[in-house]
């Protein structure tokens, strides 16, 4: 029978290097590297994303806001206009009560005349 050449022992092999071979070292120094690199390229891509979302967050609170300011206007000027014709019709009222309507007429159309000439 031929005799095989003898299996290597790895783990014998291994257990009798001792901890200042450099090959040792080498076999470990990768692991941790690598590890560090993943967790550190995990870390920074998730606070990419959070970051995205809180950015858009604000985003959105942003136009709510200007939105709620801009619609305050448009609010603000359909009281003042229900004002003005609540305003109007007590004038008209007052006006025509009193018989002094084309008073008034000659009034308001000597301001508007001024008007037109200062401009």
């Amino acid at each position: 029978m031929p005799l095989s050449p003898p299996k290597p022992d790895l783990w014998r092999d291994f257990r009798s290097r001792t901890p200042a071979d450099p090959l040792t070292l080498s076999d470990f120094a990768p692991l941790p590297l690598a590890w560090a690199g993943f967790g550190t390229s995990f870390a920074v891509r998730r606070t990419q994303d959070l970051q995205h979302s809180v950015e858009r967050h604000n985003t959105r609170l942003a136009e709510q806001g200007s939105d709620a300011r801009g619609n305050i206007a448009v609010v603000q000027s359909f009281t003042r206009i229900r004002g003005e014709i609540v305003e109007a019709g007590r004038l008209e009222d007052i006006v025509r009560r009193d018989g002094a309507f084309a008073r008034l007429a000659r009034a308001q159309l000597m301001v508007a005349e001024a008007d037109a000439k200062v401009r």
